[in-house]
């Protein structure tokens, strides 16, 4: 479903999904996340995790991507690791975070830094764990 949000176009990208698709006008479509209390990074302590998924906490990681994608990982993860120090110094410019907030964000971080910077870790905890069935 396409409509208008404010000054840009916003696409819902499935049902029930966290994420929404930004149309710029000649560039490719990117996905941005915006339901972040649900995602672990805010470490919300009303947050739940979906009962459909074997997780017992919103800050564990689960995996849902498609094997047909896995040609993917490599560009997407270097994506990530490409910004990897804007992001911590994002998180250290961001003076309305208290101590606890900022070392739980690091903590996150550092786990995902952490996977996806070995290879042994990204073919067990992404190639294997794709979904097939879609």
């Amino acid at each position: 479903m396409l409509r208008k949000h404010r000054n840009s176009w916003a696409c819902r990208v499935a049902q029930r999904s966290n994420a929404v698709t930004t149309l710029a006008r000649r560039t490719p479509y990117t996905p941005l996340a915006f339901d972040f209390d649900f995602s672990g990074l805010v470490n919300a302590p009303y947050a739940q995790p979906n009962r459909r998924y074997s997780i017992e906490h919103v800050w564990q990681r689960l995996y849902k991507g498609q094997c047909r994608n896995n040609d993917r990982l490599p560009g997407t993860i270097q994506r990530f690791l490409d910004i990897r120090e804007s992001v911590y110094d994002l998180i250290d410019s961001l003076d309305t975070l208290d101590r606890k907030s900022r070392r739980h964000l690091s903590w996150f971080l550092d786990l995902l830094y952490k996977r996806i910077s070995d290879p042994e870790s990204v073919r067990k905890r992404f190639e294997k764990r794709c979904r097939k069935n879609l």
